[in-house]
């Protein structure tokens, strides 16, 4: 009896756990962890580089002519009447003058706005027209006259009389092509500036005996008035 019950014991003492605690086993980290990092980065990278493109590509700015100040019909374009501009133009990009070239010698075809952008269509290169110089008084002009202005010239009598109506309109609506300074060109008395302005060839030779031996009196034209003719003529 005895020997019987301590066999049924030794399969208790095999099961029966040790004193000490079990030892710990490390947890690795799961191996597609490191692919959904990777992974993410790659995302945020790629997206970065995309959004910076699209960025760029949807700047349509492009570099254009302006004008500085008002220039009347006529007028012959210097480097003083343009300025450098970027705009955002779209599909009209080509109605305008790039800054690739220069429109300066060309000449407005019609009247521009301070700031306007400059179309390729307002210029011509080489226009019908004479450059009439005006021998006017200091006095008898507009003190800020300066090229791109449109005036009326009107002739009195002068110390030699004439036939002409003294208060006689003889220009109208004229472009002014540059207003030179006291004592250059023929104006050469301290008390006249040379006013040189565009009129047209068939209307020069009729011009030139209305102001001959005239004092003229230059009047500045402002706001939308249309030139009498597309040279600026009477």
């Amino acid at each position: 009896m005895s020997d019987t019950s301590s066999r049924q014991l030794r399969p208790e003492a095999v099961r029966r756990r040790p004193d000490g605690p079990a030892p710990a086993r490390r947890l690795g980290a799961p191996s597609w962890l490191d692919v959904r990092l990777v992974l993410g980065v790659l995302l945020v990278l790629v997206a970065v580089v995309v959004g910076a493109r699209v960025v760029a590509g949807s700047d349509k700015s492009t570099d254009v002519w302006a004008v500085r100040h008002d220039v009347a019909a006529g007028t012959t374009l210097t480097g003083a009447d343009l300025a450098r501009v970027r705009v955002r133009l779209y599909d009209d990009a080509g109605a305008y003058l790039s800054t690739v070239s220069s429109p300066a010698g060309k000449v407005a075809t019609r009247d521009l706005r301070s700031g306007e952008l400059l179309p390729r269509s307002a210029l011509a290169l080489r226009p019908a027209g004479v450059l009439l110089p005006l021998a006017v008084a200091t006095g008898n002009y507009p003190t800020a006259l300066a090229a791109g202005d449109r005036i009326d010239v009107y002739a009195s009598a002068g110390a030699t009389g004439g036939s002409a109506d003294p208060s006689a309109l003889v220009l109208s609506g004229v472009a002014v092509q540059a207003v030179s300074a006291s004592g250059s060109g023929f104006a050469s008395a301290s008390d006249k500036v040379q006013i040189l302005v565009r009129v047209d060839p068939d209307e020069a030779p009729g011009d030139v005996p209305r102001i001959a031996n005239r004092d003229l009196y230059v009047v500045q034209v402002v706001g939308d008035r249309p030139p009498a003719s597309p040279s600026g003529g009477h």
